[in-house]
């Protein structure tokens, strides 16, 4: 059964949709075709094997249950991934793609953030010169959350310049970060 539009029918082997009624599903699918394909097709031929979508939390999903209690990198005291809603799984090369805990629903809005780990991870540009450069030049001014690593400003610019577009984040980041992503995304 297509669960995205035709255009992004690629993706249909490798993405596991359960709770297919869920709203919550529903505007996660939306949030994927936020991305543009050429890049499912780039993470694909690096090795991407998955993308699950469902209602449920991250330690709830299959064979995630050992991040139950595990505190999030760079995340506030007691931020485990038992509130997650997603992650990009690098040693599985699984995209999982969920809810927070019931009494904390997190919106879909984090689903370009982790297809952009995938991306930084599997096509290697977490850890260029390029991205050092990036990450050096903007540190005054990110989030405590975005200087404690590179790999969070990429997934984040990702994020920003596909949810909400290339003007909105220019003004978050700054040009030269926004339009090298634009040129090794193209």
């Amino acid at each position: 059964m297509p669960y995205l539009s035709s255009r992004y029918a690629v993706l249909e082997p490798i993405l596991v949709v359960k709770d297919i009624r869920s709203n919550h599903v529903q505007m996660i699918l939306t949030q994927i075709e936020k991305v543009p394909l050429r890049i499912y097709k780039r993470l694909i031929a690096a090795g991407l094997v998955g993308i699950e979508v469902t209602n449920k939390p991250l330690t709830k999903m299959d064979d995630m249950g050992h991040l139950a209690g595990v505190q999030q990198p760079g995340h506030d005291p007691g931020d485990t991934y038992d509130f997650s809603s997603g992650t990009y799984e690098p040693s599985k090369r699984l995209l999982l793609l969920g809810n927070g805990t019931p009494d904390n629903p997190q919106p879909p809005k984090f689903v370009p953030h982790e297809i952009g780990h995938a991306i930084g991870i599997l096509l290697g540009w977490d850890d260029t010169p390029e991205m050092t450069a990036h990450h050096k030049r903007l540190f005054p001014i990110l989030e405590p959350f975005l200087r404690q690593s590179r790999g969070e400003l990429f997934a984040e610019g990702i994020a920003e310049r596909y949810s909400n577009g290339r003007r909105a984040a220019i003004r978050r980041f700054d040009r030269p970060f926004i339009d090298w992503l634009d040129k090794i995304n193209a």
